[in-house]
């Protein structure tokens, strides 16, 4: 089974309620999600936060 695309995209969720850290005020959740599809159409969809 080979590769055949890699497709990431990048989504911002809006938090209903902002959340403060010793660091920083959190208003969104931020997230990557990444999309592996093979030549025989098999999709695999993983998904992880970004390394600030």
């Amino acid at each position: 089974m080979k590769i055949a695309d890699i497709r990431t995209k990048r989504l911002s969720v809006p938090l209903i309620k902002p959340f403060k850290t010793a660091l920083r005020t959190v208003i969104d959740a931020e997230t990557v999600v990444v999309f592996v599809e093979c030549e025989d159409g098999t999709v695999g969809i993983g998904e992880a936060p970004p390394r600030m």
